[in-house]
């Protein structure tokens, strides 16, 4: 197969994709404040929290794998658009959320929107000159964004409320459809010269899907906990938005290595070194205390990046 990269509209395109790829996973970033939004004015239990956050997380899994594995025909514009309408519309979470069954469905179906636009957002990516500078940079323009959408979404929920917040997300959910304009019409996958599309490559992406697996449930757990972990760890709720916004700022340096370092190491070792960077957050923050809080926060940020970059 000759591999397509594909330059159309240039500057342009990227900053389009970089946009709609920080969009979609908005919900994904403020999952720390719906869990806690559920916990506390809610009456959940940290566990049916939880569950909520896990639900959500699969339905990303099952969207991006749905994409991937599917829906190499489908057109780039329809597939980020229907992921929005779903992810909009699982922003809307406050209007059941004294019903858990029906919340379970609203955060499932805002995980597999995000899921279906970030796989072909990625898929784009990848499909353009130098792709993992490109992904480093992607990550870097989408967390330095994150540095200041979560204390934003933060100050909304602690001023106007946990409904309020939800409705703040769907609103930067609807930007994606005028950033599509710059978006390329055609299929997520490139066909070759001959106009047909590779096989999935089946063996391969079950252990791609066994790797990413194990790092979204363990990395995803503690991010979905991270502010209820804080205020055990004895951290206003204040220096928790303070320290998770350094954190986006650290995710920029974990994706700005990758971006500048290349593929000069080879993409295994900094992979390998991204889990054990996350292995030893996790591990700061059993301690219990606000330094080590704060710096587990800020490893698992800047490492989850790392990984994602070259993974």
């Amino acid at each position: 197969m000759v591999e397509s990269r594909d330059s159309a509209g240039g500057g342009s395109k990227s900053a389009a994709l970089f946009w709609i790829g920080f969009a979609c996973a908005a919900s994904i970033t403020v999952g720390p404040l719906i869990v806690g939004g559920l916990i506390e004015g809610y009456h959940y239990s940290p566990r049916d929290a939880g569950f909520v956050a896990g639900i959500e997380t699969l339905g990303v899994g099952l969207g991006s794998f749905l994409v991937s594995s599917m829906g190499a025909r489908w057109s780039r514009r329809a597939t980020i658009s229907y992921g929005t309408l779903l992810a909009i519309l699982g922003s809307l979470t406050p209007l059941v959320a004294h019903h858990e069954a029906a919340v379970l469905v609203f955060r499932g179906l805002a995980g597999l929107g995000c899921g279906m636009t970030a796989a072909a957002v990625i898929a784009a990516i990848a499909q353009m000159h130098r792709p993992d500078r490109q992904f480093g940079l992607y990550f870097v323009f989408s967390y330095l964004l994150n540095a200041l959408y979560f204390p934003v979404s933060q100050g909304v929920m602690t001023t106007f409320g946990f409904a309020s917040m939800c409705y703040f997300v769907a609103a930067i959910l609807l930007t994606p459809f005028v950033a599509l304009r710059w978006i390329a019409p055609g299929p997520i996958s490139t066909p070759d010269v001959h106009g047909s599309l590779p096989a999935f490559p089946l063996s391969v992406a079950w252990i791609s899907l066994s790797v990413s697996f194990f790092f979204w449930v363990a990395d995803g757990a503690v991010w979905s906990f991270s502010e209820q972990l804080g205020l055990r760890s004895g951290v206003s709720p204040l220096q928790i938005g303070l320290v998770i916004a350094l954190g986006q700022l650290a995710s920029m340096g974990g994706a700005g290595i990758a971006a500048l370092v290349d593929i000069r190491f080879g993409r295994l070792i900094p992979t390998v070194a991204s889990i054990g960077l996350s292995m030893l957050g996790v591990l700061l923050l059993l301690v219990g205390s606000p330094a080590a809080y704060c710096a587990g926060i800020l490893l698992i940020s800047f490492a989850w990046t790392l990984f994602l970059t070259y993974f």
